[in-house]
């Protein structure tokens, strides 16, 4: 995208955002505190199917269960994640929504449905930049209180992100306890698989190998994926500290497949088939240690203790490094690499491999298979 034509794009996203907000945004209270036990109702908006932003989730639902089990929550996300919210998160409604972009008659549907669980006395939405989705269910809902990370609207009585400027996400939601009257502590990432589904990678793994390094290096987006140059770098650097491991190539089946070619000669495996996103974490739990780019997979090591060694973007005002790095429930040895100004996509090995040594040479060794 050129200047012109970004500057076009959010020139169009801004008037777009500024008729829905005068349409659906409303003026709310400001708050400071509130008391959780009385807000009988909680919504967790979650349009986007992300399962990062699922396993940090899981560390709140498990307190805010643990403080007040009386309270009811109910969870709206996609189909992609609605398993995990429904199988291993402590919550009583899970309302699926089939698209990215439901239309205002499905909004509609899932208001209806949240309201038959109860009125909703909190809200939480996690978007930096609210769409038409969120602001009409808000409009729909008229929370007591709407906790948002949105600064233009009106309707967030709460700003997490303005509230905790330089905070790893998780801690918005330590803060959000706290302004609730409840112990911000809380408890590691929930991990998203079951015996049954271990059972199910059966084959599928590396077997009988000392040690397993997970290795991600794409992202979701473009500028999260490192170069197949910078990968086989990382890739002998791992076979050369790591002697007794072999690499465990994790991502979609046909980047892995792409890039396998370029890696001949490393110790290096892939899934026999593509993994369910339950096999998925299975599979991280399996490992002696991740090296990742900014994806899912980092919380997944968190939730399975795995140690990681986290690749961002250092180009991005919101700092993912901090914003999104293995954060406080990580393994020891866990580290967070970023290069100022540079997006993933334009690193260069040398930038991260001083780091990656230091990483490999200290992190705690596990065993692959129990």
């Amino acid at each position: 995208m050129n200047r012109w034509t970004k500057l076009a794009h959010d020139g169009l996203s801004a008037l777009r955002f500024a008729v829905l907000a005068r349409r659906f945004d409303y003026r709310s209270t400001r708050v400071e505190s509130f008391d959780f036990r009385k807000a009988a109702h909680v919504v967790l908006c979650k349009f986007d199917g992300k399962l990062g932003d699922a396993a940090v989730i899981s560390a709140f639902l498990s307190a805010l269960r643990a403080q007040c089990p009386q309270l009811r929550i109910s969870v709206v996300c996609s189909s992609a994640v609605a398993s995990l919210y429904r199988d291993f998160m402590p919550v009583d409604r899970v309302v699926v929504t089939g698209k990215s972009r439901p239309s205002a008659r499905e909004i509609r549907e899932t208001a209806r449905e949240l309201e038959a669980v109860g009125r909703c006395g909190l809200l939480i939405a996690t978007e930096p930049a609210s769409r038409f989705r969120e602001l009409y269910l808000a409009n729909l809902l008229r929370p007591a209180i709407y906790a948002g990370l949105d600064s233009r609207l009106r309707s967030i009585g709460i700003n997490l992100a303005q509230r905790n400027p330089g905070v790893h996400f998780s801690g918005y939601f330590a803060d959000l306890l706290r302004m609730g009257g409840l112990s911000p502590e809380m408890p590691g990432y929930v991990k998203f698989f079951t015996a049954e589904d271990a059972e199910a990678v059966a084959g599928c793994l590396p077997e009988g190998v000392q040690e397993l390094v997970g290795l991600v290096p794409f992202g979701a987006s473009s500028t999260r994926k490192l170069r197949t140059s910078e990968i086989r770098k990382a890739a002998e650097r791992i076979a050369v500290l790591r002697p007794e491991a072999r690499i465990l190539l994790l991502g979609l089946p046909e980047e892995i497949g792409s890039l396998a070619p370029h890696l001949e000669g490393l110790p290096v495996d892939a899934p026999a088939r593509a993994l369910s996103v339950r096999e998925f974490a299975v599979a991280i739990d399996r490992l002696s240690a991740l090296v990742s780019v900014d994806t899912a997979a980092v919380h997944l090591a968190a939730a399975s203790s795995v140690p990681v060694f986290g690749i961002y973007s250092g180009d991005r005002p919101d700092n993912p490094r901090v914003l999104w790095g293995p954060g406080p429930f990580a393994a020891q040895g866990s580290f967070a690499f970023a290069r100022e100004g540079v997006a993933v996509s334009a690193l260069r090995a040398e930038d991260f491999l001083p780091d990656l040594d230091r990483f490999l040479a200290l992190s705690c060794k596990r065993r692959a298979c129990q």
